[in-house]
């Protein structure tokens, strides 16, 4: 893989930010609030901490353990099933059925989407599934799926991971600094789909702003031009293929009108057969 983007503990360690704002969002049903335009992320002085402490870990395992037992429970049709999930596991679906489908998460948290994905699926034995997350989360993650071969758990991105079916990132792009350095890493992999879900992308200028839904937090969050990602996608060898809307609750009226956005979107992107990535 390419080393001429930032290096991946700087991904890691702003990585935790989306999954520790989903978890409190869902807790106090509080959306998320942004405050101001600026230029550019670093513009935005964050304050707070919310990497891998205490709560944020904590809330993440007895979520985790919830949709497993939730699992045990439900019957033909999955009960509690995140939206944001729904794309992925339709497509993994569809894959698993001629070959074992291997799914690179970057920002897969304890395995959220992975209990999702094995709860919507009739067979799921053919799934390999690879989440890139924080040092506390993984570990959290291992002893949560200590038992299940099919889930591996790391704090950087694998370098040795071969025949990638589909990288997966959902909620994270935007509170990544350099999200460009970070996708034009991903085609070293040679996956066939790129799926990014909740992201904040539309026919918006790309900018940053203040994310401030919790007491004592200040976060940096990109809006981003969708034009922009799907750009940078095809000069890395990969096409849209299917977009969609994601609703999703939001307060921008603080905003001037070309700078709000309608909705978070879902994004598909294929690897063109043409396309020769970098050995």
């Amino acid at each position: 893989m390419s080393n001429n983007h930032k290096s991946i503990k700087q991904f890691m360690m702003q990585l935790i930010t989306p999954l520790f704002l989903d978890t409190y969002r869902k807790v106090t049903g509080k959306p998320r609030t942004w405050i101001g335009i600026f230029p550019h992320y670093r513009d935005i002085k964050m304050e707070g901490d919310c990497f891998e402490n205490n709560w944020y870990c904590d809330a993440m395992r007895r979520q985790a353990e919830e949709a497993i037992s939730i699992s045990k429970e439900f019957g033909t049709i999955p009960a509690g099933f995140g939206p944001e999930h729904r794309l992925l596991s339709l497509l993994v679906s569809t894959i698993s059925r001629e070959k074992t489908a291997k799914i690179l998460d970057f920002g897969g948290g304890v395995g959220i989407a992975y209990i999702h994905l094995l709860n919507s699926m009739t067979d799921n034995r053919n799934v390999d599934y690879h989440i890139v997350e924080g040092k506390r989360l993984s570990i959290i993650g291992r002893d949560l799926f200590k038992d299940d071969h099919r889930v591996h758990f790391y704090t950087a991105l694998p370098s040795n991971l071969k025949d990638v079916d589909i990288i997966y990132m959902s909620g994270v792009l935007q509170f990544i600094e350099d999200y460009s350095s970070l996708l034009k890493s991903l085609p070293g992999y040679k996956a066939k789909y790129i799926l990014l879900t909740l992201l904040p992308s539309g026919d918006i200028p790309t900018f940053a702003s203040a994310q401030v839904n919790m007491p004592g937090i200040r976060l940096s969050a990109w809006f981003i031009n969708v034009q922009e990602i799907i750009n940078i996608m095809s000069a890395c060898g990969y096409s849209l293929i299917f977009k969609a809307p994601f609703e999703y609750r939001t307060k921008q009226n603080n905003f001037p009108i070309e700078y709000r956005l309608k909705c978070h979107c879902s994004l598909l992107f294929a690897l063109d057969q043409s396309y020769k990535t970098e050995e």
